[in-house]
């Protein structure tokens, strides 16, 4: 209700303003008036108070709290209350709560009111609603809190730069990023900051934001100790009362983004492991020398390595040997060749060179360099590795067009390099692509022949030299195949050896000569010891053991008539493993034999320590035993070996009696060679054995006579 007059005393005299004047007045104030009698009760509000909701009828209509918004006012705390206490309120601010309605913040005034004798007769409260103008102050303090918090806690450089190009003020993350205190980079010209080959760019994008343009960019800036930062910067344009008055720059930092996608990007085209340019890498590259060379009319040659005896390496001694022999390798390879020949890993073992507008000649001379390159062995902890590389060369234009038909052409060289030899080079020939093609047939066939039993065996006798009395025989595999004819070891046993066949083709021929030598046992034939080859990859097989202990069990065979011999290279890689599985071996009752002993990187301490019975002498030096100094020579030295280890000895590939009776003049015991006997059938070989027997009766029952 609004109260038309009070029944106090007038507040405005008649002679001072007519009464409906004065009531328009009151009535259309935007602040609001309250006159509360001395009870607290209110005698008059204005339209104002009634807008607000202040008061209803007699009553305050809301609750009021401090200034905080929090505390409720107590009833001696209300401002009307102070006034009657005899109180001014002059500006003070109150939060007005009302039911259904939102908060209302309100600035009070309030006067005592006096009649004329003095005597109090109430309180006049004025009333001005602030919730605008506090709401916008308060919006403008968030506004400013969140620009400074955002300004001064932002991760990313933030800094205010005047129209010159001169830094007015930066944030906090400008230390950390860039090693300068905030106080330094004040008034310092942003130019200074960026590194001399961006400042042009800088500079043009800088003038774009002059004119109002917002852009986004990368530099390098300089770092307080000299190293550089990858930052990306984005230029806004800071406006006062419609002109650009200054330019606000955020920049972050990408370094390490940069770092990671280098990284990614090395990755991508390079090997891990040694660094050198990978298989993309080399597709890419020779793809672009090849289009270049069309154009020019150059040859191009790519070499295709692969390492010899790699894989035994990797095996015995561990990976991690195998990655750092491969690391020495890379490293020989990069420093030992002319810096425009592109070396790569392709994977595994194998690398490739690619040689732009070369010759023949001049590849097979780099050919040559890398084989003088790899000769020199290579120290790991408490090894000396010695390994060498087949090499297979193909040329553009007249090996192949494209890169597939190099590398293709390349590796079917180096094929033919690991035929003649390892440690050497070939030429890609078009007869490769013919041979190429008879080897996976051939491959693909001694699957089937090991599974439809078309290998034999045939047994090589061995005897005493002199008296030529059988000794022992050697188990030598033959492939008759039903179209190609009769396929000699050299060719079938390299496909083995790759594909991994070798283990199961090893397993069927001891079985099979364990259950042969029974079989002969049981014909009444007199027992000699037989020799069986063991492959690189059937000594690496954690199986063998195992193999050879089921063999002899199953067969029933005794195991001092088994011999088992290895190469000298795998007796040479890695001692306590060669040892260990040797040992093993002896445990079971074998004896072992390493063959074509001379060839390899003998140790006659390593020899020492082996549990070996008997050497090999390899047919290379018997060959030419009687015509050769030096190979008489070796094979005296190697005899003068064997007795001073106390193992036996025996010479393989004999042909003539003059080779037979300078082998036992050197002390020799034993020879296998086509002098005494060529390999022989197991039917042969049964009837070699009943005519010993025979002859043996005979002499048994002359000496009675």
């Amino acid at each position: 209700m609004v109260v038309e007059e009070l029944n106090a005393k007038p507040l405005f005299s008649e002679h001072e303003l007519h009464e409906p004047f004065m009531k328009a007045i009151v009535n259309h104030m935007d602040e609001g008036i309250v006159v509360y009698n001395t009870a607290g009760k209110p005698l008059f509000y204005n339209y104002a108070v009634q807008r607000l909701g202040l008061v209803e009828g007699e009553h305050d209509a809301c609750v009021y709290y401090h200034s905080d918004g929090q505390t409720l006012l107590g009833e001696e705390e209300k401002p009307f209350r102070r006034v009657l206490a005899g109180q001014r309120v002059q500006g003070e601010e109150i939060w007005a709560v009302r039911k259904g309605r939102p908060v209302v913040i309100l600035q009070i005034r309030g006067f005592p009111v006096y009649g004329e004798r003095g005597e109090l007769l109430g309180a006049l409260m004025l009333f001005e609603d602030i919730s605008n103008r506090k709401w916008a102050e308060q919006r403008m303090e968030v506004s400013e809190q969140r620009y400074k918090s955002l300004f001064e806690h932002h991760p990313d450089i933030v800094c205010w730069v005047d129209l010159q190009g001169v830094l007015i003020q930066t944030n906090d993350a400008a230390r950390h990023i860039s090693g300068y205190d905030p106080e330094q980079l004040q008034r310092r010209r942003l130019s200074s900051l960026i590194a001399v080959e961006d400042r042009t760019r800088a500079r043009d994008h800088f003038h774009a934001a002059r004119q109002g343009k917002s852009q986004s960019y990368e530099i390098r800036a300089l770092h307080r100790d000299g190293r550089r930062l990858d930052l990306h910067v984005t230029n806004i344009p800071m406006y006062v009362g419609g002109q650009i008055v200054g330019i606000y720059m955020v920049a972050k930092d990408v370094s390490q983004e940069k770092r990671t996608e280098s990284t990614a990007h090395f990755l991508a085209f390079h090997d891990p492991l040694t660094a050198l340019p990978n298989r993309r890498s080399f597709h890419e590259h020779l793809t672009e020398l090849l289009d270049k060379a069309r154009v020019c009319g150059d040859e191009v040659a790519v070499m295709f390595l692969d390492l010899d005896r790699f894989k035994l390496i990797n095996d015995t001694l561990g990976h991690a040997a195998g990655d750092r022999l491969l690391q020495l390798i890379s490293m020989r390879l990069k420093q030992g060749l002319h810096r425009k020949y592109e070396l790569f890993r392709l994977g595994g073992d194998e690398f490739t060179v690619v040689l732009p507008s070369t010759t023949c000649e001049q590849a097979a001379e780099v050919a040559g360099q890398i084989v003088r390159l790899l000769s020199a062995s290579f120290p790991m902890e408490d090894h000396e590795l010695h390994i060498t590389a087949s090499i297979g060369i193909s040329m553009f234009p007249c090996d192949g067009d494209d890169v597939d038909a190099m590398i293709r052409h390349a590796d079917m060289a180096m094929y033919r390099a690991k035929e003649y030899g390892k440690n050497t080079y070939q030429f890609y020939t078009s007869d490769l692509n013919e041979i190429s093609q008879k080897k996976m047939r051939l491959e693909k066939e001694l699957f089937r022949a090991l599974e439809h039993d078309e290998l034999t065996l045939h047994y090589q006798p061995q005897c005493q030299a002199g008296e030529l009395a059988l000794t022992g025989v050697e188990a030598l595999v033959r492939w008759q195949h039903p179209v190609e004819g009769f396929i000699p070891p050299s060719e079938f046993i390299p496909f083995a050896e790759e594909t991994g066949l070798i283990v199961p083709l090893g397993r069927w021929v001891l079985r099979t000569v364990c259950a042969r030598h029974m079989q002969w046992r049981q014909e009444g034939c007199i027992p000699v010891k037989i020799a069986v080859n063991l492959s690189v990859r059937q000594f690496q097989d954690e199986g063998l053991v195992e193999l050879v202990k089921e063999a002899l069990h199953e067969s029933g065979m005794e195991p001092a008539y088994l011999e088992l011999e290895i190469t000298e290279s795998i007796a040479m890689i890695n001692f306590d493993y060669v040892n260990t599985k040797l040992t093993q071996l002896k445990e079971l009752g074998v004896s072992i034999a390493i063959d074509d002993f001379g060839t390899g990187y003998s140790s006659l301490s390593y020899l020492k320590k082996f549990s070996i019975d008997k050497l090999k002498i390899d047919q290379s030096f018997v060959r030419d035993l009687t015509t050769n100094e030096v190979n008489y020579s070796i094979v005296k030295a190697i005899i003068a070996m064997g007795k001073s280890l106390n193992v036996s000895l025996i010479a393989e590939g004999v042909e003539t009696e003059v080779q037979m009776h300078r082998l036992r003049e050197l002390g020799c015991e034993h020879i296998q060679g086509y002098w005494y006997s060529r390999p022989l059938t197991a039917e042969q070989l049964q009837e070699r054995f009943l005519q010993r027997r025979a002859s043996s009766g005979q002499r048994e029952r002359e000496r009675l006579d």
